[in-house]
């Protein structure tokens, strides 16, 4: 009977032991990913939407930049664009930057 209640005791000990170490993995994984899910800064994130822009020049530049990477993108869809409509594509997509370029310019000029 003694060496039954010595198993039992032993076996309580390794269960709290297993079961505390098993609770505090869990809060620190639960710490870490709410740590992770409060970062503003996400992975993938260009770094100059975290830079403040002390210049109008300096917004300008960002500005420009934007409506350039727009652009691009556009061009790239109107390569699967029919062939008859690409012609307009082209088109649209220049006077859309032409147009970001000026709105762009007129923003840095008289920031908020």
């Amino acid at each position: 009977m003694i060496s039954s209640f010595t198993l039992n005791t032993k076996n309580k000990i390794f269960i709290n032991t297993l079961l505390f170490t098993m609770l505090s993995t869990l809060m620190c994984s639960s710490f870490a990913q709410q740590r992770r899910d409060n970062d503003i800064e996400q992975r993938g994130d260009p770094q100059r939407w975290y830079q403040e822009k002390n210049t109008p020049e300096a917004y300008f530049a960002t500005l420009k930049k934007e409506a350039y990477a727009v652009y691009q993108e556009s061009i790239t869809d109107c390569k699967s664009v029919a062939t008859m409509d690409k012609k307009q594509c082209t088109k649209d997509a220049k006077s859309q930057l032409q147009q970001d370029l000026a709105d762009a310019k007129t923003t840095s000029d008289h920031p908020h």
